[in-house]
């Protein structure tokens, strides 16, 4: 919920690594973005690609994927300090952006 507020993305997961993005989307935004796209790493890049994409216009559809847990194999990768650090830079960048007017 923070890192939806504090980037203003009107989506329940930001997270999730099943996307699907058109490519006229993805083009818009690297035409504004270039090289700074996608600048973190980890499971906070995907929250950036979402923000970034929306602030060009772009919209977010979400399709219900029913995951099943029981199926999954060893413990979860996801390193939880590095990938607090990571929104947590998203949401201070995302907020200084809105009060300087600059990407």
């Amino acid at each position: 919920m923070v890192v939806r507020r504090g980037l203003r993305i009107d989506a329940r997961t930001v997270s999730s690594f099943f996307r699907v993005y058109r490519a006229s989307a993805l083009r818009a935004a690297f035409d504004r973005y270039g090289d700074d796209l996608v600048r973190e790493r980890g499971f906070a890049c995907k929250a950036e690609l979402l923000a970034k994409l929306t602030s060009t216009g772009a919209t977010v559809d979400e399709v219900p994927v029913d995951l099943d847990g029981s199926q999954r194999v060893g413990v979860s990768k996801m390193r939880l300090l590095p990938a607090l650090a990571g929104y947590g830079r998203l949401v201070v960048r995302a907020q200084l952006l809105r009060e300087t007017g600059t990407r």
